[in-house]
Order: structure tokens, then C-alpha cells, then sequence
């Protein structure tokens, strides 16, 4: 995840990450969440 993070960071690359996992939603920027479907 560093990794990924130090890419986003120093190139300035979108990374998009699909999780379950609250601390793994602790890396992103931003975070968008989905309920039945439907942004919330």
C-alpha cells in the first residue's frame, strides 16, 4: 500500500481501490461509498 501511495504521490497516477476493509480505506484520498447499488 506504501508503495502504492509514494506512485500516487511522486507521478501523480489515480489509483482506484475496491475494499471491505476500513483500514485499508484509511490510504485514500477520498472516500466514495456504495450502498444497494447507489453512491451515498
Amino acid at each position: 500500500m506504501n508503495l502504492l501511495k509514494k506512485i500516487n504521490i511522486e507521478k501523480g497516477i489515480t489509483i482506484t481501490q475496491v475494499t471491505h476493509s476500513h483500514e485499508s480505506s484509511t490510504y485514500g484520498n477520498r472516500i466514495i461509498k456504495i450502498k444497494d447499488g447507489k453512491v451515498q
